[in-house]
């Protein structure tokens, strides 16, 4: 299909691709897939529909991508960042909690410590307006990792505390 010009029928073949790899494991052909879906969605003419189609194909690369090529690379960090300006765009507060929890992991992992204690406060704050437990776990876990890196223990100690608490409340139904 993308040989034959057909982008829209192309693109949905890239997505079945990429979610077959990434069932198998396969993340390096995942990441692949999802990239040539990308790629041609330039083709495609600009809207919504194609920036949630974008935005879909960017959070579903992420994986294949940490995966493939390490929290830390490059590709990761330029995917969590386009994934979340269009997140913010589309007012996607699920796929922002995504993109920056996903942007956390390449900035944490760099060791580039402020910037990610920055966006575990997001985290946190995208967490708070969310009853999802999860989120806030995740959020409250990448803040107190974040500090207890910067040897802030006593603040970490407090977000790991939010985990615990958060965690209980949710397994209590409360």
């Amino acid at each position: 299909f993308t040989g034959a010009g057909l982008p829209k029928t192309a693109i949905e073949w890239w997505s079945r691709a990429g979610t077959q790899a990434m069932h198998r494991f396969a993340n390096h052909e995942a990441a692949l897939s999802y990239a040539n879906g990308l790629n041609l969605m330039a083709e495609l003419p600009p809207g919504e529909e194609r920036d949630r189609q974008q935005l879909a194909f960017r959070l579903a690369l992420g994986p294949a991508l940490l995966a493939a090529r390490g929290y830390a690379s490059d590709e990761v960090e330029i995917n969590y960042q386009e994934a979340g300006r269009c997140a913010v765009a589309l007012f996607d507060r699920e796929a922002e909690f995504t993109s920056a929890r996903g942007q956390w992991h390449y900035l944490y992992d760099r060791g580039q410590l402020d910037r990610a204690l920055a966006l575990a406060e997001r985290l946190c704050a995208i967490g708070a307006d969310d009853a999802s437990a999860e989120k806030s776990c995740l959020a409250f876990r990448a803040l107190g990792s974040t500090l207890m890196s910067k040897g802030e223990f006593v603040r970490a100690i407090e977000a790991f505390d939010g985990v615990i608490t958060r965690g209980r409340q949710a397994s209590l139904g409360t």
